[in-house]
Order: structure tokens, then sequence, then C-alpha cells
């Protein structure tokens, strides 16, 4: 495996240097050492305004496409998730998704942003195959091969984010009765990855995804007699616009996500959001 410690030895690139619309890859900006109190080198002011990032979305809900994530977008995402999943210097988050979707992108990016490590490694197959790692992100599948496998969570692990979709109460329960400290969340490339995030309690309903993170909006439109109506999403994370068959396209504001669910009490704060499809 190999462990990349972040900020990383490499200067920003200045604005001068960089043509107008400009794509940099922001998980491999940064400087300093990744030791506390060092300089982090991600930072949306010290870029040109049209710095982002190009990612492909999964396709779960429509045919894939190209979002675009701006800098700013990018580093609101990393610093607000960070509220709901604390990640800083000293850490290191386990890499098992693909840095070519947001996911694994955004690893890199709360990094470069925060200060830690991530480390990249095959994927685990036992809990000790985290040992050293105070977070991961897993699917439903990979936890439940670990919770199969011997051993305990490693006194390291801090936060295990789980995502992919409703994840199945016996599997939830199971994981937090072993001591796998367990959050589950709600996003997507539009939202930079996370919209909504927290931490799962073994009687949760299987659709819970958690509440919005702080600085993020997630109402329900269109809502039918039992509450449930697609999910817009609104806030600093969103990305700037999508390509379509070749054509930018600016993303709306707030974001229609075609995704359905409910949210429970008020829409914003601590509400816990309900995803259904």
């Amino acid at each position: 495996s190999a462990v990349l410690r972040w900020p990383a030895p490499v200067p920003p690139p200045r604005a001068a240097s960089l043509p107008p619309a400009a794509f940099i890859d922001a998980a491999f900006v940064g400087h300093g050492d990744g030791a506390a109190g060092a300089p982090h080198g991600l930072r949306a002011g010290a870029m040109p305004p049209e710095a982002g990032v190009l990612i492909a979305t999964s396709g779960t809900t429509g045919t894939p496409r190209l979002g675009e994530l701006g800098v700013d977008a990018l580093v609101a995402g990393a610093t607000l998730g960070a509220a709901a999943v604390p990640f800083g210097p000293g850490d290191t988050w386990h890499a098992s998704l693909a840095p070519h979707h947001v996911g694994g992108r955004m690893l890199h990016v709360r990094a470069a942003v925060l200060g830690g490590a991530v480390r990249h490694a095959e994927l685990p197959r036992t809990r000790a195959d985290l040992a050293g790692c105070s977070h991961a992100a897993l699917a439903a599948a990979q936890l439940a091969r670990l919770l199969d496998g011997p051993g305990t969570p490693p006194a390291t692990l801090r936060a295990v984010m789980l995502g992919g979709g409703p994840i199945p109460a016996a599997l939830r329960s199971r994981a937090i009765a072993a001591g796998v400290p367990l959050f589950t969340s709600y996003g997507m490339t539009e939202t930079a990855s996370q919209a909504a995030t927290g931490r799962a309690a073994a009687d949760d309903p299987a659709t819970r995804a958690g509440p919005a993170i702080a600085g993020v909006r997630i109402a329900v439109a269109d809502a039918g007699a039992d509450g449930t109506g697609e999910l817009p999403v609104a806030g600093p994370t969103l990305a700037r616009a999508v390509l379509v068959d070749g054509a930018r396209v600016p993303l709306a504001r707030p974001h229609r996500t075609r995704d359905r669910g409910c949210v429970a009490g008020s829409i914003t704060g601590a509400t816990p959001i309900l995803q259904t499809g």
C-alpha cells in the first residue's frame, strides 16, 4: 500500500500560469508536510475562478454525464463535511473508492484542504486491513464482508462512511454491535459527494441518510400524501454545470436531483433525510 500525506510538497500553481477556464486536478495541490498546524495548500481564493475538475456521474439516476465542480465547491464540500465527520492532520483515510468518481476524489480534496493522509491499498477484506486508519468509506457489500471476518475494528478507526443507497437494517445493527463507528450519507457528483451525513444508530430505518450537512439545504418537492417527493439540494457544494451531449449546461439552483425521499420534521439543521430511491 502507499500513503499520500497532504498537503503534498507541491506549490499551488499561480493564477497567471493557468489559461482561462483551466481545469486543475485539485487532488494534487498543496504544500507542507501534513503535520498539525502546517499550512494547507488548497484554498478557493488562491485559485483562478475558472479552476475546477470534471468528474463523471455514476449514472444511477440517469445517463452518466460529466459534472463541472469548481474549487470553491470542492473546498466547501471538504470543510462543511468535516463538521459531520471530523478529519484533519494526523488522520488517515483508507482509499476504498476509485478516484475517478467523486467519492474517491473527495478523499484527496479533504486531505488537501484539511490536512491528513490518504492510504491507497486493495479493498479491505478483514478488519485488520484497516489497521492504522482513522477513516474508511465502504459500500454495504464491503462492510458485510468485513463483519464476516475475524477480529475487531482497529482502535484507530473513528469513522466508516457507508453510502451507495439504503442499508439493510440487519447489517447496520450488526456493524454497530461489532463496534464499527458507522456514518450514513447521501450525495452525488453534483453536490461534491456529500449532501447529508449522520452517525448511524441501530434502530434507524434502512433508508435514513442522515441530516443535511452544514450550509446545505434539502427540501421535498411535489410531495405526495405520504410526504415523499423529489429531493432538491441547494448550497455552496453544488457543481457549476454539467456536460450533456457535449454541451455545457449550467446547473440549476436548487439542483433537482431526481432522487425521491422525505424529510423528518424541518428541512434544515439536524433533520434526518430519508431517501427512498
